[in-house]
C-alpha cells in the first residue's frame, strides 16, 4: 500500500512524481512516532534505532529457538525411515533456517537513523548489514524514494529506495493509528518540507527558522517550486506572520552607516 502517489523517478521524465496530497497539522511533526528526532530549516532527522542491547537480547532469543530445530534437524536426519519423516525434516529445516534468518538480521541490525536534507534534496539512508551496524548510510536522491505502508502492519512505514530489498527496510517512523492518517499526514509533511522553494510546513518546532527561510527563498529570486499540491498552500513570496519582521529587516539594511 503506497501513498496516494506511485513511486516515479523524476529525472527519467515519468508522469506523477512527488506531490503534496494532504495538508499537514501543526502536530504532525510530534506525532511521529520514532526514539528520535531533530529538524531545523535544513535538515530532518529520524532515528528508530534499537539499543544494542535489545537487538542482542533478540539475536539471542531468535538463536535459542534456531539451536532446538536444530536439533530436531539432526535427529531426523539419522532416523529417516518413511517419506513422512522427510516431510517433517523439511518442515523443521525451514522453520530452523527462518529463525537462524532472524538471528542473524538482529544481531547485524544496522542503525536506522535517515537524514533528509532540505536544501540538497539529499537523504541519507541506512547501509544493510555490518557496515550499516556501524552506521554507514548511503546518499539517495529524494525523488527517487517513496514511502511504503506495510501491508501486514498498516500502522508502520519505511523508504522504498531502489537500493534496499523489501525485507532489509528499516522502518522510517510509526504511527497507532490504524487508519494510517497520521502516516499520509506525515508523508505531505515531508514531502512539504523536503520541497526547499516553499515556505516551512506548519509545526511550532519550525517557527525559530522561518524568518531565515524566507530570507534565503528570497535571495534566491522565490524560485517555482518542485512539488505540486492538491492541497491549498500559502503563496511562498507571502507569509502574514512575517510582515512587520520582513520590513524592519529591510529598513535596517537601508539605513545609512
Amino acid at each position: 500500500m503506497n501513498w496516494f502517489r506511485k513511486k516515479t523517478i523524476h529525472r527519467e521524465g515519468r508522469e506523477g512524481g512527488r506531490r503534496i496530497t494532504l495538508f499537514p497539522s501543526e502536530n504532525t511533526f510530534e506525532a511521529i512516532n520514532a526514539f528520535g528526532k531533530s529538524i531545523d530549516d535544513e535538515k530532518l532527522i529520524i532515528d528508530n534505532t534499537w539499543l544494542r542491547g535489545e537487538s542482542l537480547v533478540a539475536s539471542i532469543i531468535f538463536f535459542i529457538i534456531d539451536s532446538y530445530f536444530v536439533d530436531i534437524v539432526i535427529d531426523i536426519l539419522f532416523a529417516i525411515k518413511e517419506f513422512y519423516d522427510v516431510q517433517v525434516l523439511a518442515i523443521a529445516l525451514s522453520i530452523s533456517l527462518l529463525f537462524g534468518i532472524l538471528g542473524i538480521k538482529y544481531l547485524l541490525r544496522p542503525k536506522r537513523r535517515f537524514t533528509f536534507n532540505r536544501l540538497t534534496g539529499i537523504v541519507n539512508v541506512p547501509k544493510r548489514g555490518f557496515k550499516g551496524w556501524r552506521g554507514a548510510t548511503r546518499a539517495v536522491r529524494y525523488e527517487e524514494t517513496d514511502f511504503v505502508i506495510a501491508g501486514w502492519r498498516s500502522f508502520y512505514t519505511s523508504i522504498d529506495d531502489p537500493g534496499t530489498p523489501f525485507l532489509f527496510r528499516p522502518p522510517l517512523f510509526y504511527s497507532f493509528d490504524r487508519t494510517g492518517t497520521t502516516l499520509y499526514e506525515a508523508g505531505s509533511f515531508i514531502d512539504w518540507y523536503m520541497d526547499k522553494n516553499r515556505q516551512l510546513p506548519p509545526g511550532k518546532e519550525l517557527d525559530p527558522y522561518r524568518m531565515k527561510d524566507y530570507l534565503r527563498r528570497e535571495a534566491e529570486g522565490f524560485p517555482e517550486p518542485l512539488y505540486p499540491a492538491l492541497v491549498k498552500i500559502p503563496d511562498r513570496k507571502i507569509n502574514p506572520a512575517m510582515k512587520e519582521e520582513i520590513k524592519k529587516i529591510k529598513k535596517t539594511k537601508k539605513a545609512p552607516k
